[in-house]
């Protein structure tokens, strides 16, 4: 049972991490609120005394759930990035590339790195001459 609370707090942490504060928030408040106060007041209906005290075991469990989901989703999205890197003069500049279903981030960045390429052309014509 401490594995789940654990994993739900690095989830949590994972997704604020990512830029992702609104999905962070959400599970959070799903686990303290919905969960949490939901299963606390209906579980003693059928389990009395008990009910209470598995209410958070059981809504850590269903937070791990959904915490696994939002993880994997958030990995899938990660695979779409790429990273670049490309040697100008005496300067190195990596550009990240991640592409969207859109596809417009994805073609501003190619012309950045076109234009980057273009430029680096140019210092070798300059230096040649």
């Amino acid at each position: 049972m401490m594995i789940c609370a654990c994993v739900n707090k690095a989830c949590f942490i994972f997704l604020q991490a990512m830029g992702k504060a609104l999905e962070s928030i959400v599970l959070s408040m799903v686990r303290e609120i919905v969960f949490g106060v939901g299963f606390a007041l209906l579980l003693p209906l059928k389990f009395g005394l008990d009910g209470v005290l598995y209410s958070m075991p059981l809504s850590d469990i269903l937070t791990f759930l959904i915490a696994v989901f939002l993880i994997c989703q958030t990995y899938k999205e990660l695979s779409g990035t790429t990273a670049k890197s490309m040697q100008i003069g005496n300067k190195s500049i990596v550009m990240i590339e991640k592409s969207f279903e859109t596809g417009e981030a994805e073609g501003g960045i190619l012309n950045d790195i076109e234009n980057a390429e273009r430029y680096e052309a140019d210092i070798r014509t300059m230096k040649s001459t």
